[in-house]
């Protein structure tokens, strides 16, 4: 009996691994009508977006209510690197400016138009209009994420002058990265490492650093160059040249030199007719793309009287993938990340549909392919692009919870921590440890950890600062991007209660150092929390802090909550003269988050059993009158954070009131975390992320990182059986799917 289940373990131990299937997959694009003999403007506002698995199954619109409003459309236009957010153009047009572009054959992009570059969440569909947040056009296009996770790229229309644009994760600080050129800017992107950046400017080839110095012209020779694009493993760059109309493939090495031509495109003029009766400027750009293991690339190529998919390696070797019927269109090529399957379109079958084929043979027949669209007769599917990792179907799985650090006989608690990703997605994580009986008092040092898996593990324990001599301890960690690309980490010297200075330092090696920067509000009250400071979208820096009510003692209270902020990225720092105060021990702890409207919201720890805000309409400089809100709490510090990709509010708080509890109006558990659509004003998506109700879990700070998981790190301990809370302290992080705040409901 005992072999025979040895036995079956090793079976199932040695089952293989589930084989990828294109039903993993979801592809982008979009159908419209392409019959109406009006002219493009009338087609175009029948454009829509849509989802479908690769497999042809689930087709589902996407980001409908961006094209609501009269002569608008959407547009599917790419995906965020984790392949949880889809791009979408969200365009409309006045009539009248439609009809003058047509009555003159040609664009007129300064006036009559507003288009905008959204992401939608696949899980939700909640909708974040990025280039609509600090607007700095009315058409804006081409939005990408830098590949160090720091912002977007896009391209924007400057009084019709197309400029390739950068802003931040937040959608504010856009700037002009064309290195003061003057010529019209297409096809901006980023290198893979994200230290370059290449577009064409008035159809000649640029290259340039990531901020847009050092700006070098890529010598081809020709006319005409158009849509460079970086190979995956950012060694190449490859764009059509030659005249307009008659271009072909041609790369070059990183730095812009070994030209060469891959293919020849037999007199293919490089665009796609979408409408059955052509308007002036109704074709798509239909351009070569790079194979994910950047050893060759594909294109289409006219072959006899059609339009083919071709294959062709670096070395200028090639093949041709369809063999079609006499007029056959095929356009839009585009590769799975996983190099297993190619999409494009095709009108094979009379109407211009999408296809997926297998790269497992050199040449495409009936049973590599098949089709993954089927709009109807008189109408198109385009601009089909794959999702960049797979999704199953099944929902996001459950938090990840990691002791990160445990209490010890030296340091009896570890607690009271920040995160931040560094630029090769590595975590920081800067908490506290608490020396004698890890009490609030105790001597303290603050120390680091990092993970390279995405905070499963932790390791590489070291000592950034020590309490000073004479001083009482050192604490709250705060971590935060300074606008040079260095870390600057937020705390205060406690030099004994009630007195105490706030700090900044500052890493330029990636929080491998810290050195000082600035001190400010010194031996004054400003008590600080962890994890709390925020960048606005101005750029203003906006520290919360909790000084005791006017009058009262720093040792007891009753405190009030306030903020710093500094706008010259920490050097120095202005203090709010508002002082919030509420009943009993008062408004402590605060956390503040700016909302999509333009506000900028604080809540608070508080004695009242509900959690408190109130608002600021002027950056944080004042504050207005606070208000209870309808979720319970404790006396415990709550988590306030804006979610990247959506805009959408997260809080994250133990939901439990109870007077009559042992201490602080009721037990720290359940840990847990709740959506705002609204910027604050109702609260749905309840969910726990912890729930033992022997345990406290208290200081939540969460961080985002690029491939949108949620970092919440915060400390526990078991309740004494008297149900006091101990000292004897872990530290946690709990790595979450950001998609997962958005699921069911807890029992709360």
């Amino acid at each position: 009996m005992l072999l025979f289940l040895v036995s079956c373990l090793l079976m199932v131990c040695s089952e293989p691994a589930r084989e990828e299937s294109p039903r993993d997959w979801w592809i982008g694009y979009s159908e419209s009508r392409n019959d109406l003999p009006e002219g493009q403007f009338a087609n175009w506002i029948t454009r829509r977006a849509y989802v479908v698995r690769a497999d042809g199954s689930q087709r589902r619109s996407i980001g409908a209510e961006l094209a609501s409003q009269e002569h608008s459309w959407t547009q599917f236009a790419g995906w965020s690197p984790n392949g949880r957010h889809a791009i979408i153009y969200s365009s409309w047009e006045d009539p009248a400016n439609a009809q003058w572009e047509r009555e003159h054959k040609t664009f007129r992009m300064t006036e009559g138009w507003l288009v905008d570059s959204c992401l939608v969440d696949m899980r939700n569909g909640s909708v974040w209009n990025l280039t609509a947040i600090d607007r700095v056009s009315i058409y804006n296009t081409g939005l990408f994420f830098l590949p160090d996770g720091k912002g977007y790229g896009f391209t924007a229309l400057i009084n019709g002058i197309s400029k390739p644009f950068q802003m931040n994760l937040d959608g504010g600080n856009k700037r002009d990265v064309s290195g003061e050129g003057s010529g019209f800017s297409y096809g901006y992107s980023a290198s893979p490492d994200g230290s370059r950046i290449s577009y064409h400017e008035n159809y000649q080839v640029y290259i340039a650093k990531a901020d847009g110095s050092d700006k070098q012209r890529v010598e081809t020779g020709n006319p005409f160059n158009f849509a460079p694009q970086w190979s995956p493993d950012g060694q190449w760059l490859m764009f059509v040249s030659g005249e307009h109309y008659n271009c072909h493939p041609h790369i070059v090495t990183k730095d812009g030199s070994r030209l060469r031509k891959l293919a020849d495109r037999g007199g293919y003029r490089g665009v796609v007719e979408v409408l059955k009766h052509p308007d002036f400027h109704s074709e798509s750009s239909d351009v070569p793309v790079w194979a994910p293991d950047s050893k060759s690339i594909y294109y289409t190529s006219t072959i006899g009287d059609c339009v083919e998919l071709m294959h062709a390696d670096l070395e200028g070797n090639s093949n041709q993938l369809t063999h079609s019927q006499t007029g056959t269109r095929h356009y839009h090529p585009a590769v799975s990340p996983n190099g297993k399957w190619i999409l494009f379109g095709s009108d094979r079958s009379g109407t211009m549909q999408l296809y997926v084929a297998s790269l497992d043979k050199r040449t495409f027949d009936d049973e590599s392919l098949w089709p993954i669209t089927n709009v109807p007769e008189g109408h198109c599917a385009m601009h089909g692009s794959w999702q960049s990792k797979p999704s199953s179907s099944d929902g996001p799985s459950d938090p990840e919870i990691v002791t990160v650090a445990k209490s010890a006989s030296d340091y009896t608690r570890k607690s009271e921590g920040d995160v931040i990703e560094l630029a090769d997605g590595r975590l920081l994580l800067v908490y506290m440890e608490f020396a004698g009986d890890g009490s609030d008092f105790a001597k303290t040092r603050l120390v680091a950890q990092e993970s390279s898996d995405g905070g499963r593990s932790w390791g590489k324990h070291r000592v950034i600062t020590e309490t000073a001599s004479g001083d009482l301890n050192v604490y709250s960690p705060s971590l935060i991007r300074a606008r040079d690309g260095g870390i600057l980490l937020v705390f205060m010297r406690q030099h004994r209660p009630g007195a105490l200075t706030n700090h900044v330092w500052k890493s330029m090696d990636e929080g491998e150092t810290f050195t000082p920067l600035s001190a400010f509000v010194p031996r004054q009250d400003f008590s600080l929390c962890n994890g709390t400071i925020k960048r606005l979208s101005s750029g203003r820096l906006l520290l919360p802090a909790s000084p005791p009510q006017p009058g009262k003692p720093a040792e007891t209270g009753p405190y009030s909550a306030t903020t710093l902020y500094s706008d010259d990225d920490g050097i120095t720092w202005q203090v709010s003269p508002s002082r919030i105060a509420l009943p009993k021990r008062g408004a402590m702890e605060p956390h503040v988050e700016e909302t999509g409207d333009g506000r900028v919201l604080m809540v608070m720890r508080n004695q009242l059993g509900k959690l408190y805000f109130s608002e600021s309409s002027d950056e944080g400089a004042t504050w207005n009158e606070p208000w209870a809100s309808e979720l319970i709490t404790p006396e415990s510090c709550p988590e306030l954070t804006r979610i990247p990709g959506t805009g959408d509010l997260l809080m994250i708080w133990n939901h439990q009131y109870d007077a009559s509890f042992r201490s602080h109006y009721g037990k720290r558990s359940p840990l847990t975390s709740a959506i705002s659509k609204d910027y604050g004003k109702s609260w749905q998506s309840v969910r726990d992320i912890e729930t033992d109700p022997s345990r406290a879990f208290s200081n939540p700070s969460c961080r985002f990182t690029r491939d949108g998981k949620a970092i919440v790190n915060y400390w526990t301990c078991e309740y004494l059986p008297d149900w006091r809370m101990q000292d004897v302290i872990d530290l946690r992080v709990a790595v979450i799917d950001t998609a997962w705040f958005y699921g069911g409901k807890s029992s709360k």
